[in-house]
């Protein structure tokens, strides 16, 4: 019963790293069709930023960029949907892309989807190591 207990733990780790490298596949595979689905482009507005805490989006704190721009003749006004880690400044004009079909739907930076992708899978390949890790002092130890 002790050994199961002790090898637990780096298979408990194990297990994270590849809950969080799927997690990253299935984010990036989501985003790639975003990218490709949001194809046309507008000149926006960075209107303000607001702060969420982790009650409000599932896990979330961080600060959200407010988009104002116009796709034929209407107006919209949007929070983007992924957190940034600090305000920035508002009153800059930025590219926005949307869905032609559905306007309302749009994101503003790539490289922050990319980021939230390419965090997941440092997560998924540093739990590899500490299961590895501990595979070994538990190798070494019990035998």
């Amino acid at each position: 019963m002790e050994q199961i207990v002790v090898w637990a733990v780096p298979a408990a780790a194990l297990f994270f790293s590849l809950l969080f490298f799927i997690l990253s596949k299935v984010l990036y595979r989501s985003h790639l069709q975003k990218f490709d689905t949001y194809t046309a482009e507008v000149q926006g507005v960075l209107v303000g930023w607001q702060y969420h805490h982790s009650t409000y989006r599932a896990g979330v704190d961080g600060w959200f960029p407010i988009v104002s721009y116009d796709v034929g003749g209407e107006h919209y006004e949007k929070e983007e949907p992924i957190a940034y880690p600090k305000e920035g400044e508002a009153g800059i004009a930025t590219v926005i892309h949307y869905d032609p079909e559905a306007p309302y739907k749009f994101y503003m930076n790539k490289e922050i989807y990319l980021r939230q992708v390419r965090v997941f899978r440092l997560a998924s390949y540093t739990a590899l190591f500490v299961s590895l890790v501990f595979f070994y002092i538990v190798y070494e130890l019990v035998g």
